[in-house]
């Protein structure tokens, strides 16, 4: 094993446990279970007598404007964030998961590209949560000094590349001329 890998697993499996044992606390306390039951009851109760209606449901044409003004914030927040700017790229991330959240809700009222959007804002921020993994363990590395030895640093820097490489190509495939087309055609359709 490498001089300094012990000691940065049983730094990281540290930190791992703490916030696991907190992260159960949160989950179970009082105001996330009410959260939790009032999402249900929308999603199960609330949105099936709005989908009731069909075609003429008043939630296409606020899913459509939602969605097409989270699209622009999007492109806004990436705008301002160079890519080596680690909070910036956490804080689009951030953005596009919930930007993907929207679109999941929304797909099943709008249709297959809203779909196709979800799932490539998916893509976005799963790179962008590597992006950020990566960032994270280099700082750490930087933390803990002398005892993670260079070699791992230089395997962490290429990881982050990588990463970034990843984000990227998926920025990309998310701003597709086809998909946007489309999309906008959705986003009129419902004014």
């Amino acid at each position: 094993a490498e001089p300094g890998w012990d000691a940065y697993v049983a730094c990281q499996q540290e930190r791992r446990d703490t916030v696991a044992s907190g992260l159960g606390e949160i989950i179970q306390g009082e105001k996330s279970g009410q959260t939790m039951q009032d999402v249900a009851f929308l999603l199960r109760v609330k949105l099936p007598e709005l989908l009731r209606d069909g075609e003429n449901s008043p939630v296409a044409p606020f899913f459509a404007r939602k969605l097409k003004r989270v699209f622009k914030r999007l492109r806004a927040v990436e705008a301002g964030v160079s890519r080596g700017d680690a909070e910036g790229m956490h804080r689009l991330r951030k953005v596009s998961r919930r930007q993907r959240y929207w679109a999941e809700f929304a797909a099943p009222v709008l249709g297959d590209d809203v779909q196709e959007l979800a799932q490539r804002l998916r893509d976005v921020a799963d790179a962008l949560g590597d992006v950020h993994d990566a960032d994270v363990r280099m700082a750490t590395s930087a933390d803990e000094g002398p005892a993670v030895h260079a070699g791992l640093r230089t395997v962490l820097v290429e990881d982050r590349r990588r990463a970034e490489k990843d984000f990227s190509r998926t920025w990309g495939r998310l701003h597709g001329k086809g998909l946007g087309k489309r999309l906008r055609s959705v986003f009129a359709a419902y004014g």
